[in-house]
């Protein structure tokens, strides 16, 4: 795969993996589905609650995958992850403490009527199939072949030439992963760690670190053949994922619709 180290951009890989897993527009179907059912349940106890509106963001789980990479995200986000869309509970933030047993099921009766097994939120699971985080299996592999990429013989010497490069711009890491947990001058605002100057420096010096010794390139490189691997080594596992995704969305586009 010949990819130029100065412009490979893995939001436009086409990983082997991506076949398998939840896409951004899954995850919207699934959250609303949840949140349909989640909204009668909370109905039938008097509590009437509009469906929260997603998280503004996108499904992105390789912002991190070799370390800090992307530019556009890092000049607003620094070493945070940027907004995603996840699957979860919709109503975490929304329901009045007071309600929460409904939500989670913690007794077994609120208002006289008795609580659902697992609350509102086991009866949403239960009605798209009883199985929890659709899509993790297939997040674990990704995982596994990008931890498994950084130790491929093309990328270790290149790990190397990165922190050789960061030192020279001032700063000692021996690992791409280091710099998240050493932020320069962090402030939390929110609940939320702030971004510094120092740390935007530190931040633009990594990537252009990781691109100018071929790193990015490299560990890209390596974790797509990495995930051909895992394909073809989980080849019955990931046809049983895709059965249970097909059939978790086709109940999620049923609960949607009405029907």
């Amino acid at each position: 795969m010949a990819m130029d180290p100065t412009s490979v951009d893995p939001k436009r890989i086409d990983y082997p993996l991506d076949t398998f897993s939840l896409g951004n527009e899954d995850v919207r179907l699934i959250n609303q589905a949840i949140g349909a059912v989640e909204q009668k349940c909370f109905q039938r106890f008097g509590l009437d609650l509009p469906i929260p509106e997603p998280p503004n963001g996108r499904a992105f789980p390789v912002w991190d995958w070799y370390g800090l990479w992307d530019e556009q995200a890092t000049r607003s986000y620094g070493y945070s992850s940027p907004p995603m869309i996840t699957g979860g509970e919709p109503f975490a933030d929304a329901v009045p403490p007071e309600w929460a047993p409904v939500l989670g099921g913690e007794q077994k009766t609120f208002n006289g009527l008795e609580i659902p097994e697992g609350g509102c939120q086991g009866e949403a699971l239960r009605a798209l199939g009883g199985r929890p985080n659709v899509g993790a299996d297939v997040e674990v592999l990704q995982r596994e072949a990008v931890n498994r990429a950084r130790q491929h013989d093309a990328v270790k010497p290149l790990i190397k030439d990165w922190a050789k490069c960061m030192k020279q711009g001032g700063w000692d890491f021996s690992d791409p992963k280091d710099p998240f947990s050493d932020r320069p001058d962090p402030k939390s605002v929110g609940g939320r760690l702030e971004m510094s100057p120092a740390e935007l420096d530190m931040a633009l010096h990594d990537i252009n670190c990781k691109k100018s010794t071929g790193l990015l390139r490299a560990w890209v490189a390596a974790d797509v053949a990495n995930q051909q691997l895992l394909v073809e080594e989980n080849a019955e596992a990931l046809r049983e994922m895709t059965d249970l995704r097909a059939a978790t969305l086709n109940k999620a586009n049923d609960i949607v619709a009405g029907r």
